[in-house]
C-alpha cells in the first residue's frame, strides 16, 4: 500500500508494509514539482503535465505497479463550505441540496467540479469539499498507467478530523496568510488568517466567522485550554509567536 500526498509543490510517497499484522514504512519519497499547482490551477494541461513528471520521478524510488494508493490533496488546492441541515432531510434532498449550492458557487463552469460530503453531529452539519474535476481523473488516468489502484481519501484537514482528538485547530502557512481549520464537537470551520497591528484578523471564511474570530482572539486557562493545534509546515520563531497561545505541536507527515 502507499499513500500519495499531493501539495501545492511536492508529492509525497510513503509505502508501507505489513509485518506481524500491522503496517509499517518501508520507504518515503519526496519530490518536487516542476511548478506551483495553486498558479496552475486553472490551466490543466499545465497542472497534469506537472502531476505526470512528478509522479513518474516518484515512481522511480517506490514503484507504484499494483499498489493501493491512497489518495490525499492539500487543502489549498480544494475548496470547503459548511452548512446546516434539517434534521430529517434524506440523502437525496442532501445531495440535491449539494448540487444547488455547487452549481450556485460555479456558475457556468460547474462542471469542472467535484463535491464530496461528509455528514457530522447527527447529520445536522454538512461538509462540502470541492475539488477540480480533472485533478481527480488525472490522478485516476496516472494510476491507471502504472497498474494500481487510487482510493480518494480526502483532503488533508479532513484526515486529520478522523483520527478523532477534538477540538482540533490546523495551521498551514501559505504565502503571507495562514490556511486554518477547526474542528469542534458541533461545529466546523476555517479560513485564511492574517497578523496585523490588533493580532489574528480572519480575511476570509466558511462556517461561522464569527465563531472563529472569537477562537483567534481567545485566552485560555487550565479550565478553557486551547484546541489541539497541528502545524502542518515550517515556521520562523517569529511566526511561531503569533500563535503562541495555541500550544503548537508539528505535525509529521505520514506519522
Amino acid at each position: 500500500m502507499i499513500a500519495l500526498y499531493i501539495s501545492e509543490s511536492q508529492i509525497s510517497i510513503a509505502h508501507f508494509s505489513r509485518v506481524q499484522g500491522s503496517s509499517l514504512i518501508a520507504n518515503i519519497s519526496v519530490v518536487e514539482l516542476e511548478g506551483s499547482l495553486v498558479e496552475s490551477i486553472n490551466n490543466e494541461e499545465l497542472a497534469v503535465n506537472y502531476l505526470i513528471n512528478g509522479i513518474e520521478k516518484a515512481n522511480r524510488n517506490i514503484l507504484f505497479s499494483g499498489n493501493e494508493i491512497l489518495v490525499c490533496f492539500s487543502d489549498t488546492l480544494v475548496n470547503h463550505e459548511v452548512f446546516q441541515t434539517e434534521i430529517d432531510s434524506s440523502d437525496n434532498e442532501i445531495i440535491q441540496l449539494v448540487e444547488w449550492k455547487k452549481d450556485k458557487r460555479f456558475g457556468p463552469t460547474v462542471e469542472k467540479f467535484q463535491a464530496f460530503i461528509e455528514l457530522y453531529n447527527d447529520r445536522r452539519l454538512g461538509h462540502i469539499v470541492y475539488i477540480h474535476d480533472y485533478l481527480i481523473k488525472a490522478t485516476q488516468r496516472i494510476c491507471d498507467s502504472y497498474s494500481c489502484s487510487p482510493i480518494w481519501m480526502g483532503s488533508k484537514s479532513t484526515i486529520l478530523y478522523a483520527l478523532g482528538n477534538l477540538p482540533l485547530m490546523t495551521i498551514e502557512l501559505f504565502n503571507d496568510y495562514y490556511n486554518i481549520f477547526y474542528f469542534g464537537l458541533d461545529t466546523i470551520n476555517g479560513g485564511k488568517v492574517r497578523f496585523g497591528r490588533g493580532g489574528l484578523k480572519c480575511i476570509d471564511s466558511f462556517g461561522d466567522k464569527h465563531s472563529l474570530e472569537k477562537l483567534l482572539s481567545q485566552k485560555f486557562s487550565m479550565k478553557n485550554k486551547p484546541p489541539w493545534t497541528l502545524l502542518l509546515n515550517e515556521l520562523t520563531d517569529l511566526r511561531k509567536k503569533h500563535w503562541e497561545r495555541f500550544d503548537l505541536k508539528k505535525h509529521e507527515l505520514f506519522s
